[in-house]
Order: structure tokens, then C-alpha cells, then sequence
């Protein structure tokens, strides 16, 4: 690569991605967090908009609503340790849940399936009311109308029952729990089809509850540098030079500038 300067106009010629990647990374750093990207479609490969993506970690949980594209895509703070969890919420569609290996799955392609008759899918997640902390390994019994149906929950708290339900989308049921620390036999509750219910435990007593989980933002913020400096390129700096240069408006109504480098030669005027 050579580098000319004359009359204050530095020139970089032929500079390939990875030399653009650099640049751009030295005036428009990026963030550290990590990010995961959902696309959610119906049987057919249709982006389902709306769609409504939970998502647990070991630092919290968040949530977002897809946009007309189907896709929620979650900027996560804090650092991700060990697996996560995805569950994704739909009208008319069978609720979805699936264990991500982070960072190999960073992008998740979800299929959801329609509802068909009377049984749906319920995900029940057992969570100490005290701390909020899940409870693995406990013996979740689901008694109605006569039949009984018992699942454990898994390490991060979380069982899955398929249930009838009746035509106002509601079933009445008695919940009982064993494990150590927790004794509860038939509390009655009431259950909603196609929904994450959190069940709330103190050692005598359990209440089911629709966890209510912050939204995110479905866009990264907007970054735009200074340029007080005088040695940094503004994005107009840049149209026209081979790198492609985006905005997409979030539904906050934020703008994003998006840079995305390609094979090009590119001169940056210094100011």
C-alpha cells in the first residue's frame, strides 16, 4: 500500500477490508457487548413481526418484539457466561423455547409452528419469590380435570407441559411441588396458553405470575464522533469511497449509522 501526502490530503490506495476494518475500528470503536440476532418465521419461512423474544442469561433477562422483518436482534452488557435461553411468543402459534451455546450460535433461526386444536404448549419456571433466583430440580405436578402430569425442572428453572385448554384460552389447575425446602400440594391456579408463567415459591405457598422482563432497544444507539480533533473522518468522509454506509431508524426513533467496509480504495481528507 503507498501513501501520498500533498496539500494536506493524505491518499491510501488499494486498502482492502481488513486495512478498512482497522481504520474504521481506530475512529468508530465498537462496543464489546455481546450480540445475538433472532430471525422468527412462521412454517413457511414468512417473517412473523410482532413476535415477542425472551431472553434469559446469567446476569438477567430481556425482551424484545420483532420488527417487520421478524428479527429482534439483543445487545447484551455484560459479559455471557455458559449457555442461555431463547423463548419466543406468538398469537396463533405454539410458544417456542430453545437452549443457545453462545458464541457459537449467535444467530438464531426460529420456526414456529400454528396452533391446532384445544393443547397448547405452557413453560413453567420455577424461581425462589425471595430472591427471584431459578430452582432446578424440583418435581412440578399438573392436576386437571382428572388427569395428572408431572415434569422436573431443568438447570435454569425451566419445565414444559403441554396442556387443553378451553375456548376462553384458560385452564384451571391444582399445582403441587416436591423438593427440598418446598412442600406444596394442590394450590389451585389458573394457567394461559402459549405464555412463560414464572412459579413463585415460598417453602409453604406458590403463585403463578406472568414475569414482566425489560424491553430492549432494537437498534444500536447512535455513535456519531466529534471530530474536534480535525484528524477524524466524518461519515460524509466516506460516501462514494467503497464503504457502504446505511441508516436505519429504530422504533424509539433513533437513528443508526450503519459502515460496513468493502475491497476499495478510499482518501480521507484531512481537515
Amino acid at each position: 500500500m503507498a501513501l501520498i501526502a500533498c496539500c494536506g490530503t493524505v491518499t491510501a490506495a488499494f486498502i482492502g477490508s481488513d486495512s478498512i476494518k482497522g481504520l474504521l475500528a481506530q475512529f468508530y470503536p465498537q462496543s464489546n457487548n455481546a450480540i445475538i440476532t433472532v430471525h422468527v418465521a412462521d412454517s413457511s419461512g414468512k417473517p412473523l413481526s410482532g413476535a415477542k423474544s425472551l431472553f434469559f442469561y446469567s446476569a438477567g433477562s430481556l425482551s424484545q418484539y420483532t420488527d417487520t422483518n421478524g428479527i429482534s436482534t439483543f445487545f447484551i452488557a455484560d459479559k455471557i457466561q455458559g449457555n442461555v435461553r431463547l423463548i419466543i411468543e406468538a398469537d396463533g402459534y405454539q410458544i417456542y423455547e430453545k437452549q443457545i451455546i453462545y458464541p457459537i450460535e449467535s444467530v438464531v433461526d426460529v420456526r414456529l409452528i400454528e396452533k391446532q386444536g384445544s393443547e397448547e404448549n405452557v413453560i413453567l419456571r420455577a424461581v425462589s419469590e425471595s430472591d427471584g433466583l431459578p430452582i432446578s430440580g424440583i418435581d412440578v405436578i399438573v392436576s386437571f380435570s382428572g388427569e395428572i402430569t408431572r415434569q422436573t425442572t431443568d438447570s435454569d428453572g425451566f419445565a414444559v407441559f403441554t396442556l387443553p385448554f378451553d375456548s376462553n384460552g384458560k385452564l384451571d389447575v391444582q399445582i403441587s411441588v416436591n423438593a427440598q425446602g418446598y412442600g406444596i400440594e394442590n394450590q389451585f391456579s389458573t394457567l394461559a396458553p402459549g405464555k412463560l408463567q414464572y412459579i413463585l415459591l415460598s417453602p409453604n405457598s406458590l403463585r403463578i405470575e406472568i414475569p414482566s422482563i425489560s424491553n430492549s432497544g432494537n437498534n444500536l444507539p447512535v455513535a456519531t464522533p466529534s471530530n474536534t480533533a480535525g484528524d477524524i473522518p466524518m461519515l460524509e468522509d466516506l460516501i462514494g469511497t467503497g464503504v457502504d454506509i446505511s441508516q436505519q431508524t429504530g422504533a424509539s426513533g433513533l437513528k443508526s449509522n450503519y459502515v460496513r467496509p468493502k475491497f476499495a480504495a478510499i482518501e480521507i481528507r484531512k481537515r
